[in-house]
């Protein structure tokens, strides 16, 4: 566990859990879709604004804040399975949106950051993960930073920079994650094990 962990989206947590993520996604749509809790509920993570109750849970280490989260910091990290016949037929994105709403569709926000999957998902499952450092500065209203991601053994975007948001707020704060796959398929699945929020 991570003494700077905000809050943790995670599959770990046991039935009931408030921020509890469902064991896959099986979808048919090629359309953009927003991970959700297995609540039903969207999956965004935020930035603690002052008023939130965090709630405290005694942690597994001395190191770690029992008023934040009950899970460890980590990147975002889910997996990925196509209903493709071949390794390279099926195709899809996984993105990072800001400023994101509740709402279980993406109506709003603004991507910043995303990772094409191109192959090696046709007909097997392959781990992703997402791992995204953001700055923030209230002074100057800019929110900016690096992404990496990684599908497989395939490390893509290494340290690219993500798409700024130059009028950023508190509501800007606000982040969660899309997937698109490109061709529909009965079998094609989707996961998301963990999305952590922490203070570098």
């Amino acid at each position: 566990m991570n003494a700077n962990t905000f809050a943790s989206f995670s599959q770990t947590y046991p039935s009931g859990h408030p921020f509890a993520l469902p064991a896959n996604f099986t979808t048919t749509t090629s359309s953009e879709t927003q991970f959700k809790l297995s609540n039903g509920n969207a999956a965004v993570i935020s930035i603690p604004k002052g008023n939130e109750v965090l709630g405290s849970q005694a942690p597994f280490s001395g190191q770690a804040n029992n008023a934040f989260s009950i899970e460890s910091g980590r990147a975002a990290i889910g997996f990925i399975s196509g209903g493709g016949t071949t390794l390279t037929s099926i195709s899809a994105t996984i993105a990072l949106y800001a400023a994101l709403t509740q709402a279980t569709t993406v109506t709003s926000g603004t991507k910043i950051a995303s990772m094409g999957v191109t192959g090696g998902i046709g007909n097997q499952a392959a781990n992703w993960m997402a791992d995204v450092t953001l700055t923030f500065q209230s002074a100057n209203t800019i929110l900016d930073g690096r992404s990496s991601f990684s599908v497989g053994s395939l490390l893509t975007g290494a340290n690219a920079a993500v798409t700024a948001i130059t009028t950023a707020n508190l509501t800007s704060l606000n982040f969660g994650l899309t997937w698109t796959f490109a061709t529909t398929s009965t079998s094609n699945t989707i996961g998301l094990v963990e999305l952590s929020l922490e203070q570098v």
